[in-house]
């Protein structure tokens, strides 16, 4: 879609959407760390990436849903609206600049922009209205940003699995969840190291397991629990014998020699005292 920056906006007015079809072309929509909680009784919450960069976004796409987010009428049955859906159509620019002049992106064409609503422009500059969105937008990414490693712990735990994808488009852009049984299989070791630093993944795990009563079951990997079997916990230990096989041959100081020679400190000038 062809786009313009804020700045460009003339007379546009914004006249909110009544009718809300457009969603479920969107995919999955980006969320902020302050709304997820909330997020998770109306969505199914997941992660994908953007280049190498995961981002928990909420998923709104018919074809993973048990229930329709969108009436025949178009009518919102989805409850809550993230932030993200709320600033439709508006983005941010790539760069980020902190003025919502140049930062703010707009569709050259779109059913909700015309010479009816609220305007965008007041005197030259962003209205209240656009201002407030500006902010929503803003803070979504800053958000985002902070998500990165809080996202990445779930990754390196070995937790998130893909869904099982329908079409060639969502297998190349894939939702990944929270393993149900993974998660429970962590140990207490792995829970603190989750959470050592906040409490941001932990939460954010137990979120999505928690929404995942929205999505369609033939969505989710079949669950088995072999992979949780095998997996050692605290009171069952892995088995580090092989690995530790023929150490006690070895002695107990692998090198005895000196670091330097106090020989060679002649040759250096130096004095030793």
């Amino acid at each position: 879609m062809e786009r313009t920056i804020l700045a460009d906006a003339g007379t546009l007015r914004l006249t909110p959407p009544k009718a809300f079809g457009f969603v479920e072309e969107l995919g999955g929509l980006p969320i902020a760390l302050s709304e997820f909680h909330l997020s998770s009784h109306f969505f199914p919450l997941a992660v994908r990436f953007r280049g190498d960069r995961p981002e928990l976004c909420v998923i709104v796409a018919p074809g993973y849903l048990k229930k329709p987010l969108v009436a025949p009428n178009g009518e919102w049955l989805g409850g809550y609206r993230p932030l993200t859906l709320r600033a439709q159509p508006f983005e941010l620019s790539e760069g980020g600049t902190g003025d919502a002049m140049r930062d703010v992106l707009l569709p050259r064409s779109s059913p909700l922009l015309g010479g009816e609503g609220a305007p965008l422009l007041e005197n030259g500059a962003p209205s209240p209205m656009m201002q407030k969105l500006h902010e929503m937008l803003v803070g979504v990414r800053q958000s985002a940003r902070q998500m990165v490693p809080v996202l990445d712990r779930l990754f390196m735990a070995e937790l998130m699995v893909p869904l099982l994808a329908g079409s060639r488009a969502e297998a190349a852009d894939p939702f990944f969840v929270v393993d149900r049984d993974r998660f429970s299989a962590l140990s207490g070791r792995g829970l603190r190291a989750m959470a050592r630093v906040d409490f941001h993944a932990v939460e954010i795990a137990v979120a999505c397991i928690f929404s995942q009563r929205l999505l369609k079951p033939e969505r989710m990997a079949q669950r088995s629990n072999a992979a949780a079997a095998e997996r050692p916990s605290e009171a069952n230990p892995a088995d580090y014998t092989p690995f530790l096989a023929g150490l006690s041959d070895l002695p107990a100081v692998l090198d005895e020699g000196e670091l330097f020679s106090f020989d060679d400190l002649d040759s250096l000038h130096l004095s030793v005292e």
